[in-house]
């Protein structure tokens, strides 16, 4: 753990260094590459959405890590699911879109990857629940509930270990 939080600084700050590199990686899950690119418009959408709440945003190390953990976990929540063998289709991605999703919430109607990642990792995760939800059987509801919403936590915990996340070498 102490490495991994020595690390992900490091990577932050490659990620902010160099020219116009918008394809390097600066971090790797599983098939799943994130890219600068990737991190830069999450850091972005986020300061869009502080400035129309008329809340401060900084640009800076900690932000930058704490946004590329979120695209590292939606990474892993998409390849826990395809281990699964889950997959989604484009128009499942595009119909949680329209039907209110990210998109409308943020006042952005067009092309936006952030909200289509937001929306993927929703739909992969709802589809996960429903796989390990529909082993659990119980006569009461609550306690059947209580094991379905334990077993989705033990799945969501073990994705660091089963995923870990790779640094590129410099």
């Amino acid at each position: 753990m102490r490495r991994l939080l020595f690390i992900v600084p490091l990577a932050v700050a490659a990620a902010g260094c160099g020219g116009s590199h918008g394809d390097r990686v600066v971090a790797s899950v599983g098939t799943a590459s994130i890219t600068r690119e990737q991190l830069d418009e999450t850091v972005d959408r986020f300061g869009e959405e502080a400035a129309r709440e008329g809340k401060p945003f900084v640009d800076n190390a900690a932000v930058r890590r704490h946004l590329l953990g979120l695209l590292v976990y939606r990474a892993r929540i998409e390849q826990g699911a395809a281990a699964h063998g889950i997959t989604l289709s484009h128009d499942a991605v595009e119909e949680r879109l329209k039907s209110g999703g990210e998109a409308e919430e943020s006042g952005d109607t067009g092309d936006d990857a952030f909200a289509e990642s937001s929306v993927r990792a929703q739909l992969y995760t709802e589809a996960v629940y429903r796989r390990l939800a529909a082993r659990i059987r119980d006569a009461d509801p609550q306690r059947r509930q209580a094991r379905r919403n334990t077993a989705l936590a033990h799945w969501l915990a073990a994705l660091p270990k089963r995923f870990p996340m790779r640094l590129p070498h410099a």
